[in-house]
């Protein structure tokens, strides 16, 4: 019995640390995504959009690896 609390414990801080690394990870891309981005008024048009696109694949990329990474390092921590 006392090896189901254990298990449930550690489920739980697993659940737990991968939500905190979420939200983490969230609050970080919304502080990149929400900034201003260097905008150079004398480019054209098509530059400034596709410069707009390079940004934002990147942080989504930046996203996507910090979960990835979190996760990675919660699993490691609780031995799952």
């Amino acid at each position: 019995m006392r090896q189901d609390k254990t298990s449930a414990a550690a489920i739980m801080l697993y659940i737990l640390g991968a939500l905190l690394a979420v939200w983490l990870a969230c609050l970080i891309f919304s502080v990149f995504s929400g900034s201003q981005p260097a905008v150079d008024a004398t480019a054209a048009p098509a530059t400034m959009v596709w410069t707009y696109i390079g940004e934002l694949i990147f942080n989504m990329l930046i996203l996507v690896g910090s979960i990835k990474m979190s996760d990675r390092v919660v699993k490691e921590m609780m031995g799952l």
